[in-house]
Order: structure tokens, then C-alpha cells, then sequence
């Protein structure tokens, strides 16, 4: 007897917290309600693909969709954010009315100058050039951590909350923070104390 045969459905609750975490992702990373169906999908997709993996004898239902799921929206949020496209730079579109109630007038296009239009394509190309250079130096640092400093960095990087990087670690909540400082004293002894108070 395969593992499919003991969980080959979504449940209620399943469903339930599928439908949560597709819309807990509104108006975060770019997504807006109008990719809740996609989402749901994708989520969906990823869950059932992973039904085979599920062990009852390792954890109940409820946490093994709950990991699943979790996992599942990481990469979301990580392919979104590794788009070419800068998704918080993209919020509404040129073509929209630039006044409320004036539609066929004058759009957000048109009140661009190429002044502006110039200046700030440049900036932006230094505003990128700093986060590549950040990130390498991140990752430097972080390649001086063990594994499970390691991994609280990238729960963190991906907006895990510290009871979800715990729960995934299989640590207590009170080891999460004390792991946390040193992580905070290994950015402050490398210069980044602005990066360490998060």
C-alpha cells in the first residue's frame, strides 16, 4: 500500500488553507487579487504533486499540507521577486487616466518628461547595481554561518515568521532567537549593523 492511497484528496481544511495562503499573498511581492486563481493553481498543483512523499507515520495530514503549502509559496515569492521586471516599480500601468474621472484625457504617460523619464531609468540602474553588490556581500557573510544559521537567514529573507522557521527546523522558538543574535553579531562584525536589526 503506497502512501497515495492514504491521502489522494484534498480534504475540507485542506482546501481551507489552500485558499488561505493564495490570498494572504495579495498585495504583497506584486500579487493582486486577480492572480488569487493562479495562485490557488499553482499551490494546488504543488500540493498534489507532493501526495506520494506523505508519511503518516512522520507528521498528520494537517502538517505535512501545511509544510507543503509553505514551501510552495516560498518559491512563488522567490520567482517573483527574481523576475527581470521589478514588480514594486510596476504598479500601475502609463495608459491609465493620470486624474481619477478624466478617462480618454491625459494618461500617466503623458505627464512623464523624458527629463524624468532619463533620470529615472538611471537611477534605478544604480539602485540595481547596490542590491547586486549587497547581495554578494550577504552571501558572503552567510557562507560563514553553519546550516541552521544558514536556513534561519533564508526563512527570514523570505518573510517566514519566527514560529514557521522554528516549526521547520524542529527548534523551540527561544533557540530561533537566541540563533538569531549571533546571526545579528556576524552582520555587526562585518559592517552591516543597519542590515542587523531586522
Amino acid at each position: 500500500m503506497g502512501y497515495t492511497e492514504k491521502f489522494t484528496e484534498l480534504d475540507e481544511r485542506s482546501c481551507k488553507q489552500l485558499e488561505y495562503k493564495a490570498k494572504s499573498l495579495v498585495g504583497h511581492y506584486g500579487f493582486t487579487k486577480s492572480d488569487i486563481e493562479d495562485i490557488k493553481q499553482e499551490l494546488y498543483l504543488h500540493l498534489y504533486q507532493q501526495l506520494p512523499k506523505y508519511d503518516p507515520a512522520r507528521s498528520s495530514k494537517a502538517t505535512f499540507v501545511d509544510r507543503v503549502l509553505g514551501n510552495a509559496v516560498r518559491d512563488l515569492i522567490r520567482r517573483r521577486k527574481s523576475e527581470c521586471r521589478d514588480y514594486s516599480m510596476c504598479q500601475t500601468s502609463l495608459d491609465q487616466p493620470a486624474y481619477p474621472g478624466n478617462e480618454g484625457y491625459e494618461t500617466i504617460g503623458d505627464t512623464i518628461s523624458e527629463a524624468q523619464s532619463a533620470s529615472g531609468i538611471s537611477w534605478n540602474r544604480q539602485n540595481n547595481i547596490d542590491m547586486i553588490n549587497l547581495q554578494i556581500e550577504v552571501k558572503r557573510i552567510m557562507s560563514k554561518l553553519d546550516e541552521e544559521l544558514q536556513a534561519i537567514c533564508i526563512g527570514l529573507s523570505a518573510n517566514m515568521t519566527p514560529t514557521e522557521i522554528a516549526k521547520e527546523l524542529g527548534i523551540c522558538r527561544q533557540s530561533f532567537y537566541v540563533h538569531k543574535s549571533k546571526i545579528r553579531k556576524v552582520f555587526e562584525d562585518a559592517g552591516m549593523q543597519v542590515y542587523a536589526t531586522a
